[in-house]
């Protein structure tokens, strides 16, 4: 699991920092933690949940990636 430290005066536990963003063919998206880190999460389409992104998805890879327009993210299902 990749974490990284993300300071906030606002900082919820479970809230999504950045996302959801398409990476290597992935809805992917970067969610708080405690202790001020965050976790990358990918989203499966089958079971329409999110879990821990491989390692090989980094925070870079997200941040940098184009977000999901919310008209897409739509049609999938499931509320970014």
């Amino acid at each position: 699991m990749t974490t990284r430290t993300i300071a906030s005066s606002a900082y919820i536990v479970g809230r999504v920092l950045i996302g959801p963003r398409m990476v290597r063919g992935c809805y992917t998206r970067v969610v708080s933690q405690r202790g001020g880190a965050g976790c990358i999460e990918s989203f499966d389409l089958a079971s329409r949940t999110w879990s821990l992104a491989p390692d090989s998805v980094t925070f870079s890879d997200v941040w940098s990636a184009p977000p999901v327009s919310p008209t897409v993210w739509a049609l999938i299902g499931d509320k970014p």
